[in-house]
């Protein structure tokens, strides 16, 4: 995982940014760039927007037995729930 991934993250999980903010960072930052990292990245940053709608729809995704997205990107869902904001 590079900076600019840890600094999205922490980016998403706080309040102080609005959301347009946010995915104007994002764009920005991760552009049409469709690695894994990369992926797993903009999972963690959008189920860590403080939003319950986004939140109660990864839950879902998250428990769903027959959800086909890979441990890793679980994983990185999972990842956006905490927040210390």
């Amino acid at each position: 995982m590079s900076h600019k991934h840890m600094i999205l993250k922490v980016i998403f999980k706080s309040s102080v940014f609005s959301k347009e903010q946010k995915m104007d960072l994002l764009e920005l930052t991760l552009g049409t760039d469709q690695s894994d990292l990369s992926e797993n990245c903009r999972a963690t940053c959008m189920t860590g927007l403080p939003d319950a709608e986004v939140k109660a729809r990864v839950w879902e995704e998250i428990t769903d037995p027959n959800n086909s997205d890979s441990r890793y990107l679980r994983g990185a869902k999972m990842a956006g729930f905490y927040s210390f904001d």
